[in-house]
Parts: structure tokens; C-alpha cells; sequence
């Protein structure tokens, strides 16, 4: 019996572990299966900022960095210095700068302008005085933190002007007929990470194929961080009604009144994202497709621990088989790509990995 021949092993995909082809890795044979009408597959379409930068937009975070710093220096300089975003690998995981606004350095600032204080947030007994966390809350650290607060504000707000900024350079045009790219199409399916209208705008996909998963210009915009496990620690509650409080409970009492809500606001929650946007678009897709193989494409996405939440959904519901497209891909980042992958629970023999530029060979740059 001879095996079927795919469309994708014509275009040479199903290689063996670590084989090459024209820029192309393959973890395992894959060999899709068949309906009775012949290969019919539904796909959807993965894309990332890669996308944009694909089509000439500055919408990187090092391109934010240099609007920001042109247009509204003062506010720039303040998120900078009180965020400690001083060099261009920072400015490239902006996101994670966010989650400082509760970082250890804030709870050593408060813990100090405590210490620097305990004669007057302290009883002769070494009991808290009934007034210490008003005491504290005028302290210089304090006062930092309102100032990272107040600065965290202004930066969203800016960041919204230009990220409206690049959606508007984006032409009211469909350039399918001029430079086709075979997967950017109506029929098919997308989950789109950008705040941009480039899908839309430029290929002509309904907006009702598109899940805009951290929002999108024109409405809510999800700019934010991980958990991160420290920050959380000091976030437990504090039982302030116990019999001794210490200094320490003291300043972890009122730092969390002072950065809990902000930490929460610019907490980028996957799993409620997945729940609520990601899980019904999914299910539609599933009950339109149920005789029909799903393929995922995903173009221009890094495959962030953030987001592994979508991934671990997407192949839970769907079991897809996945082509992804990697930048620049060489040995070192298709060991990466394969492993991450994996970790969401991937099985390696429905994942293909690929050079961007096999997605991108109809496109005229």
C-alpha cells in the first residue's frame, strides 16, 4: 500500500528528525491523514508582531522606545529611570518592566524608610504605635512608589497613542493580488497577538475570522506581565489581626495597598483570556470542522512562556498539526522551538518547524 502524498510532503516537510531541505527542519515524518474527498484541511492562522514588521510597521517595543523618547521625553525619562529601563534588552521585553511596579527593590525602598523610622513606629514594647501605617505612608519610599504608579499610568497612555499611530499607516487596501501569501486568505482562520489591523486592512479578512487575544486599537488593549513568584509572595495577605506585627508585616501591609491593584491591572491573565475569548472562538472553529483536519500555521510569534496558556488550549481542543515559521532558523533555535513546544504538550509527530522565509516566498518585500 502506498502511502499518501500530501501537499506539504511535495513541498518537502515530511523530513526526518533534524533533516534539511531549502530551510527546512521537520520534527518527524508527518504524514496527515485523508478524508473520503481527499486531503481537506481548516486552518488557522498563528501571527505575531513579526507580521507587521513583515510589512515595514515599527511596531516593535524598541520602536516605542524611540517614538516615546521623541515625542514625550519628560514622560520617558521618568519611566526609565523609575523602572530601571536603561538598556535596548529591556526596552525589547517591555511587558516585563511592568510587573516591577511591585519588584523587590519597591519593598527594600519601604523596608528601609521603616527601619530608618522605628523609633517613631514603635512602642517602647516593640509594638507597632496605632498610627505606624499612616507613619509610613509618608516616607520617602512611599512617595516613590506613588510616582511608579502615576508613572506606569502615563506610559499605557502613550503606548495606546502609538500603537493608534502605526494601525493608522496601514493602507485601506488589499494587496493579495499583488504579492499573494497562499495562508493569508478569508477562508482560513486567525488568532492574532497585535493591536493592529493588518489582516484586516491589507489581506481582507472579516473581522469575524480574527481573535484579537490582548486586545486590538479602537478598543481594549491588554499591555502586561507574567506572575511573577516573588512579587506574589509578598502580595499574601497580611492577617493584621494578630496579636504582634512585625516591621516586616508592616511594610508588606502597605505596599500591598499601594501596588496591588496596579499589579493586578497590568497583569496580562492568559487563563482568563483563554477562557473567555480563546476557548469560544475555538469551539466554533471545532463544530464548523468536525470531518476536517486542522493545520495551525504560526508566523512571527516568539512562543513566550506568557502565552503558552493559548498553545496548551489550542492543542488540547483541536490536536492540529502545526507548522511553525521561525526567523532565521538554524539548528540552535529549532532545538529551542522543538522543546518549548513539547512543554506545552505538543506531540513532536505533529509538528513541523520551518524558515520564515518558505511563509514569505510569494511576498514582494
Amino acid at each position: 500500500h502506498e502511502p499518501n502524498v500530501t501537499e506539504r510532503e511535495r513541498d518537502g516537510l515530511s523530513l526526518s528528525a533534524l533533516g534539511r531541505s531549502d530551510g527546512i527542519f521537520a520534527c518527524g515524518n508527518i504524514d496527515l491523514p485523508m478524508t473520503e474527498k481527499g486531503a481537506i484541511m481548516s486552518k488557522l492562522i498563528i501571527v505575531g508582531n513579526g507580521l507587521d514588521l513583515e510589512h515595514k510597521l515599527h511596531t516593535g517595543y524598541l520602536d516605542f522606545k524611540q517614538w516615546f523618547e521623541r515625542e514625550y521625553l519628560e514622560d520617558y525619562e521618568s519611566f526609565r529611570d523609575n523602572f530601571k529601563v536603561n538598556s535596548c534588552e529591556l526596552w525589547a521585553n517591555l511587558e516585563e518592566a511592568l510587573g516591577r511596579i511591585a519588584s523587590k527593590d519597591l519593598y527594600e525602598r519601604l523596608m528601609a524608610s521603616a527601619e530608618g523610622s522605628r523609633d517613631i513606629l514603635l512602642e517602647e514594647d516593640g509594638m507597632l504605635t496605632l498610627n505606624a501605617e499612616e507613619t509610613l505612608e509618608s516616607t520617602e519610599g512611599y512617595e516613590q512608589g506613588l510616582v511608579n504608579l502615576k508613572t506606569t499610568e502615563v506610559m499605557q497612555a502613550d503606548f495606546r497613542e502609538w500603537i493608534e499611530q502605526q494601525d493608522n499607516t496601514i493602507p485601506s487596501s488589499s494587496i493579495r493580488s499583488l504579492a499573494p501569501v497562499p495562508e493569508l486568505v478569508p477562508d482560513n482562520w486567525f488568532l492574532s497577538f497585535n493591536y493592529t489591523h493588518t489582516l484586516e486592512r491589507l489581506y481582507g479578512i472579516p473581522e469575524q475570522r480574527i481573535c484579537h487575544i490582548h486586545g486590538e486599537v479602537g478598543k481594549d488593549i491588554i499591555l502586561g506581565h507574567d506572575r511573577d513568584k516573588e512579587i506574589d509572595d509578598l502580595l499574601d495577605p497580611v492577617n493584621s489581626e494578630k496579636e504582634f506585627m512585625s516591621i516586616d508585616d508592616l511594610v508588606r501591609k502597605v505596599m500591598q495597598n499601594l501596588i496591588k491593584k496596579p499589579y493586578e491591572r497590568t497583569f496580562k491573565n492568559t487563563e482568563e483570556r483563554a477562557d473567555c475569548w480563546l476557548v469560544p472562538f475555538l469551539n466554533s472553529m471545532a463544530e464548523i470542522f468536525t470531518d476536517k483536519i486542522i493545520e495551525i500555521y504560526v508566523i512571527g510569534h516568539s512562543l513566550s512562556e506568557i502565552d503558552s496558556e493559548y498553545f496548551r488550549q489550542i492543542e488540547k481542543r483541536l490536536l492540529p498539526y502545526w507548522t511553525i515559521y521561525v526567523y532565521k532558523l538554524d539548528s540552535n533555535n529549532f532545538d529551542d522551538t522543538q522543546k518549548r513546544l513539547e512543554s506545552y504538550g505538543i506531540d513532536r509527530s505533529r509538528i513541523s518547524i520551518r524558515d520564515s522565509s518558505q511563509f514569505w516566498k510569494h511576498h514582494s518585500r
